[in-house]
């Protein structure tokens, strides 16, 4: 695959997600959304040394769409038609802990979900310290 062809996939990923959700079509998405495009040809031929990431950023306004980037969770990142605009919503401290508290709750909810399946002979091995659950409890 070369650079412009890629470069038309992307193009099409970003118009579509764009148009149906007003969002940006998520880096992590890409590579299945590429293979799906492309017919299992490997679109990692045209980046060269480049990440997906980095070719995005040098391509996107030649081919039409632009790299976004949420400012401080370095995971969120996109990929929109280069006339949209579209920032990632910065995320209050009060509400992001509250999030990681339920996230964390569930996870330790989870956690005693799985153990119960165990045989009372398997859960007779398992020793989880108070403080191992209050870290999963208090993600971060």
């Amino acid at each position: 695959m070369e650079e412009k062809q890629l470069s038309g996939y992307l193009k099409s990923i970003a118009d579509d997600v764009w148009a149906r959700s007003g969002e940006p079509a998520l880096l992590s998405n890409l590579p299945v959304e590429l293979r799906i495009l492309a017919g299992g040809d490997n679109y990692r031929d045209a980046l060269g040394k480049r990440t997906l990431k980095a070719f995005i950023a040098e391509t996107g306004s030649i081919y039409g769409y632009k790299l976004v980037e949420h400012p401080a969770q370095k995971a969120k990142v996109g990929v929109v038609p280069s006339d949209a605009q579209f920032s990632f919503p910065p995320e209050c401290k009060a509400g992001h802990n509250a999030g990681n508290r339920r996230a964390g709750a569930n996870d330790v909810i989870a956690l005693f979900a799985i153990l119960g399946k165990l045989s009372p002979e398997d859960l007779e091995k398992i020793t989880i310290p108070v403080s191992v659950l209050t870290k999963l409890w208090h993600t971060e």
